[in-house]
């Protein structure tokens, strides 16, 4: 069961980073020409995270977790700082780009915790 679970929460995060990847795509052929190095961080960050940290998660699922967690987090801040305080674009931003990364780092950072407890049982 913990298996099928990993491998769609494997699926599910290479989706939602190809996804954002067409979206960032066609973000980028908008920005202007002094557009801020924020705004390449935040559309970049989050896919390219997410589709690291899920291939690092076939091997070790806590790394992995952490390495998607922290694109979602860092691509979030970067769009934070380039927004210069204006928050109306914020909450979009979080439920459609950051709020899916994190779901998919967070089950498998707890697949990592069931995965750690499960060897233990299973060694004594």
């Amino acid at each position: 069961m913990h298996r099928a679970v990993f491998f769609a929460a494997i699926a599910a995060g290479i989706t939602v980073a190809v996804w954002h990847a067409t979206i960032a795509m066609t973000a980028i052929f908008l920005f202007r020409n002094n557009e801020p190095f924020t705004s390449w961080l935040a559309v970049g960050l989050g896919p390219l995270l997410t589709v690291i940290g899920c291939a690092i998660a076939l091997f070790h699922r806590l790394t992995g977790g952490a390495v998607v967690l922290a694109g979602g987090l860092l691509s979030a801040v970067a769009f934070l700082i380039g927004e210069r305080g204006v928050t109306e674009s914020l909450a979009p931003y979080l439920l459609k780009f950051t709020a899916p990364v994190l779901v998919v780092g967070a089950v498998l950072l707890l697949l990592s915790q069931r995965s750690a407890s499960e060897d233990k049982r299973h060694a004594s």
